[in-house]
């Protein structure tokens, strides 16, 4: 049984940086002469392949049962993450900065001179970064922490 969803889409302005592109490509391939156009048509490509990216990856979903987390990223989900929640040794909300600690938003690995490893985040500041079994850390992006936290940390009877 799910104890918690949370469905995220990315920013507007980030979601506006692919999809204002794309319109305006697809617009631009309706003009009478310009399905003719190799150029055009390396367009149509890339506005193919800008829409297929939004669908893969532009939307996180985070679920916790009592087993293990679950996330994972597109409309059509691209990207899975999965933990067994037995491998937590410790769990907390936190305020983070998410350029500045793991260069943006989205699926984060980074090297560990950088300090905390890894993030799977989509928008704002907040989540819960779990400390793993293996020494490692890793950061869930959420609007709602505490009912993540809460989630995650609660047996049931």
């Amino acid at each position: 049984m799910t104890k918690f969803r949370e469905q995220q889409r990315f920013p507007l302005w980030a979601e506006l940086i692919l999809v204002v592109p794309f319109l305006g490509i697809g617009l631009g391939m309706l003009q009478p002469d310009a399905r003719q156009d190799t150029l055009w048509a390396a367009f149509a490509g890339l506005a193919a392949a800008i829409g297929l990216l939004y669908l893969l990856l532009f939307r996180m979903t985070t679920e916790v049962d009592e087993q293990e987390i679950r996330v994972h990223f597109g409309y059509i989900p691209s990207y899975r993450w999965r933990l067994p929640i037995d491998q937590i040794v410790k769990a907390m909300a936190v305020e983070y900065d998410p350029i500045r600690e793991y260069g943006g938003w989205g699926i984060r690995v980074l090297p560990v001179p950088f300090g905390r490893v890894s993030a799977l985040n989509a928008r704002g500041r907040l989540g819960v970064l779990l400390t793993l079994s293996n020494g490692r850390t890793m950061l869930i992006g959420s609007q709602r922490p505490d009912l993540l936290l809460q989630a995650i940390t609660k047996r049931s009877d």
